[in-house]
């Protein structure tokens, strides 16, 4: 007995435990996301893509939204392609890339930011030196610095100092890291110098404009050497593809035409004894914002005041990603007499102090944490302000000039109504049977804008005007003079919707709505006929209003009317009869691509296909493309009537989700359009990247290409593109067509050898690829011309010249030199005496432009002839010669009268 009572006890405590828990957690989980009481330690500054936190002690997370204040020990959390940034009270800016976590702690002996993961950077400006970063059982004290952090899972943590110092602190030994270091903690910490310090955009940078694309400027400054330094730009921080850019030496900065979206940067190269390098990468977010939109007061708008200035009323529409607006009054275009500045969170302002003049107001957008880039020029409005020394008259509202009022449905009275104007401080309200106001059935002062006149005068034509006092009780100029009728109290019933030979377009017959004007009360009959009054009613239904929802049999045209009738159903009133054609709206169409939820990857000249299935009537669709980032424009596609849309041009698309909408259309009789709802389909697009054509940089368009150029040179078609593609195919053909082809050629490269090609016209153009096959568009197709081997020239002596006589008296050597041949491969020369062919030396293959000859022992004076000709080879074979020049000359010495013995008399100058 005593074990079953304790298990009955023990049971009713689980419960009870159970009970209070769950309770908690409904109380938890119904609450309002709030943290009222909490101590307020900083504010989002911006937020993309959504943020989320949770307060201490509590278990849900909740969305956070800008300028969202932030707690002591708020957890801080992003998700895929989401970012938020704080702003801390001590000035501390930390930014949370995608899949990032943190924690807060704010306390007096320390302020800590526990890092869990992700990406982070923290810029700590002017703060003190109590803040700390902490992960695990490492300590980083920022000490005034920034720095970005990573953290992967599984992994340590890879940190660089972009400003000032820090101390790192692991089991209790504390590193130093300087400014342009980079550090890993892992078992250990490892330092080691940066070679480039980025400098601007920054990391975690926000960049916002008003322009579908940006001059984007990149700088960096250059600490150690490097060789080959590239720029590369990447959409994914894991930089799998990037698009390279190659710099000059000693280049700091690098100016690219860029979208909007997420980017990630960094300069590469290698060290000079060969060694890779890669700097840390900054992230930067380019964001297309809208320009504020003024409202009132408009362009050239005129207020006038006697003795207070006008209160104004200024509006305008902010700009969506605006933390505030800024409003600027001036008295001159250039805004540099400026009145009146007020920057806040409204779209409205009101101004009590402006005197008579002419101004100028404008409203600049104001970006807590981002900068400006090609953002357009704020829109400028002028308004004036005039001092009159008599107020306008009043202006009248209600009843309208010429206005008829039916007594029975004016019951309640008749409404008198005029603008207020706060310098008149009352009001003279005349209403008479003749326009002078001869005869006035009211004649009443007021100090409001209104009268009522509560009985009606009998049938007739009435005028009624205003006049004033202004608070000095100068009197106002009168009013202008309005007309009324007050009409015989006439019965009638009048049928107002379906309006006659009207067309409705229903999505459904179930609640179709009839409406009419009666003078009388109900009830009301209401008769709805097919096609004709001859045949009994369709629908006979009682109503003692003046609506009634009816079902209708479907699609045709109708006859109704409508009864007054007493409670004896005896018809008192009947109406005209009214035609009406009811039509069933279109059926949205059956979206077939993309499939919902699906991932779509646009490389390319890939296209995002749209599919949907044909609609029974409908002759058009039209379809709207529309992303979930406000901050990206719609897409939008015209009504044609093919059911398909192909997007090529990806200017306007981005990574994310989109929702696609997509109607049918029908033009019917008399211009009215039978549309149907829109069918929504909701995909992402995971990577959308325009990959460039390929654009030839040798030969030049129509560039003249001589044969020897290609057989001496060899040159190399040589071609850019951005980005660079894993695989480049080339083509080479005699046509544009490209029917046949002489080179069909996948490469890996961005150059060819030009192939020694034959005289003619040749076209080339290039092809690109990625490794997963999708190809950019093709390059233009270049003509170029290879022309034929001109024939070499005529050889031309510089000495002997043809005809010379060379005295030799104090000669020991006999030089022969001649102008050179281009791209020759060597001459041949020889010496003969005049009329002998026994050559006295001959050269076959000589290379130079130059032959001495020594053994002049074997000359005698007299005469000679030198003969030279140059010689081309190809592939070891003789190509070309040119003609053979022969150049006479002669030889000489002066008489001599005694023959030294050492001397015979057939050499005289022989050695």
């Amino acid at each position: 007995m005593r074990s079953w009572i304790k298990d009955i006890l023990l049971t009713l405590l689980l419960g009870s435990i159970f009970l209070w828990a769950g309770r908690e957690f409904y109380k938890d989980l119904n609450s309002q996301i709030s943290n009222e009481g909490g101590e307020i330690i900083g504010e989002t500054t911006f937020i993309e893509n959504g943020a989320q936190r949770k307060f201490a002690g509590r278990a849900l997370w909740g969305e956070m939204e800008t300028s969202s204040p932030i707690y002591n020990y708020d957890s801080l959390r992003t998700i895929n392609d989401s970012q938020v940034t704080i702003k801390l009270l001590d000035g501390t800016e930390i930014t949370l890339d995608a899949n990032s976590y943190i924690v807060l702690e704010w306390g007096e002996e320390a302020r800590n930011i526990e890092f869990l993961g992700g990406n982070i950077s923290a810029a700590s400006n002017g703060s003190d030196s109590k803040l700390q970063i902490k992960s695990e059982d490492t300590v980083i004290a920022l000490n005034k610095a920034n720095v970005t952090l990573n953290k992967e899972e599984g992994q340590g943590i890879n940190l660089s100092v972009d400003a000032g110092s820090i101390g790192i602190t692991v089991d209790g030994e504390t590193t130093d890291v300087a400014e342009n270091f980079r550090a890993s903690i892992s078992d250990g910490v490892r330092v080691e110098q940066d070679a480039v310090k980025l400098k601007y955009p920054s990391n975690n940078r926000l960049i916002v404009t008003t322009s579908a694309a940006i001059p984007m400027n990149f700088s960096w400054e250059q600490i150690l050497p490097l060789n080959k330094a590239r720029l590369e730009i990447a959409e994914y921080k894991d930089f799998t593809h990037f698009s390279e850019y190659e710099l000059e030496s000693g280049d700091t900065s690098f100016t690219i035409n860029t979208l909007p979206g997420t980017y990630y940067w960094r300069i590469s190269g290698s060290f000079p004894d060969g060694t890779a390098y890669a700097s840390p990468a900054n992230r930067m977010v380019i964001i297309r914002d809208n320009a504020p939109i003024l409202q009132v007061p408009g362009m050239d708008e005129r207020f006038e005041y006697r003795n207070s200035p006008p209160e104004l009323a200024f509006s305008w529409e902010a700009s969506s990603l605006a933390n505030e607006s800024h409003l600027q009054v001036a008295q001159d275009e250039e805004f540099t007499d400026m009145v009146v500045e007020i920057q806040g969170q409204n779209n409205f302002q009101t101004i009590r102090e402006l005197s008579e003049g002419t101004y100028y107001w404008r409203i600049l957008p104001e970006y807590t944490s981002a900068d400006i880039v090609a953002y357009s020029s704020p829109a400028v409005r002028r308004f004036q302000i005039n001092r009159i020394d008599t107020l306008a008259p009043p202006r009248l509202i209600l009843p309208e000039n010429d206005e008829k009022v039916n007594p029975l449905k004016t019951k309640s009275g008749l409404r008198f109504s005029w603008k207020p104007d706060r310098e008149i401080g009352s009001y003279r309200i005349l209403i008479s049977s003749d326009a002078e106001m001869n005869t006035p059935l009211i004649d009443t002062w007021l100090n409001r804008n209104s009268y009522l006149m509560a009985d009606l005068p009998p049938a007739g034509n009435y005028y009624w005007q205003v006049e004033g006092l202004d608070r000095e009780n100068k009197a106002v100029p009168p009013s202008e003079v309005r007309s009324f009728t007050v009409m015989d109290s006439i019965l009638s019933v009048t049928p107002l919707k379906p309006v006659d030979n009207g067309l409705s377009i229903v999505d459904s017959f179930d609640n179709f709505r009839f409406s009419w004007d009666s003078t009388m009360d109900g009830p009301f009959k209401v008769e709805v006929f097919r096609n004709t009054l001859g045949a009994q009613p369709l629908i006979t239904q009682i109503s003692e209003s003046d609506t009634l929802n009816l079902v209708l049999p479907g699609e045709g045209d109708y006859i109704w009317q409508i009864s007054a009738i007493d409670d004896e159903e005896n018809i008192l009133l009947l109406s005209n009869q009214a035609s009406f054609k009811v039509v069933q709206r279109l059926q949205p169409p059956g979206i077939i691509l993309p499939g919902e939820g699906s991932v779509q990857s646009l490389l390319g000249s890939n296209a995002l296909m749209i599919r949907w299935q044909p609609v029974p009537g409908a002759s058009a669709y039209s379809a709207t493309l529309i992303p979930r980032n406000s901050a990206y424009p719609s897409i939008i596609h015209e009504s044609s009537p093919e059911t398909f849309w192909s997007i090529s041009d990806k200017k306007d698309l981005r990574p994310g989700e989109y929702t696609l909408q997509v109607q049918a259309h029908n033009l019917m009789e008399g211009g009215i359009i039978n549309s149907s709802l829109s069918a929504t389909r909701s995909f992402f697009l995971d990577r959308v990247v325009d990959y460039g054509a390929p654009i030839l940089t040798y030969p030049a368009r129509n560039q003249q290409i001589s044969q020897l150029t290609l057989v001496d040179q060899k040159p190399s078609f040589r071609w850019t593109q951005s980005p660079l593609l894993a695989k480049q195919k080339i083509r080479l053909s005699r046509d544009p067509d490209f029917q046949t082809l002489i080179l069909d050629e996948e490469l890996t490269t961005q150059s060819r050898t030009v192939p020694e090609l034959e005289p003619g016209t040749y076209y080339v153009q290039i092809q690109g690829e990625d490794n997963l096959g999708n190809r950019s568009p093709d390059s233009a197709i270049y003509p170029f011309i290879v022309n034929s081997v001109p024939d070499l020239p005529g050889m031309q002596m510089f000495s002997p010249q043809t005809g010379q006589v060379l005295d030799m008296e104090s000669q020991n050597q006999l030089d022969f030199s001649w102008v050179a041949v281009p791209r020759v491969s060597y001459y041949r020369i020889a010496l003969y005496e005049e009329d002998s062919l026994k050559a006295l030396f001959k050269e076959d293959k000589w290379e130079t432009t130059k032959y001495t000859f020594n053994k002049l022992e074997d000359l005698d004076v007299g005469r000679f002839r030198f003969e030279i000709q140059a010689v081309r080879e190809r592939n070891n074979q003789i190509f070309q010669e040119s003609p053979v020049l022969s150049v006479p000359f002669e030889l000489t010495l002066p008489e001599i009268t005694e023959i030294p013995d050492i001397l015979s008399p057939e050499r005289q100058y022989a050695h």
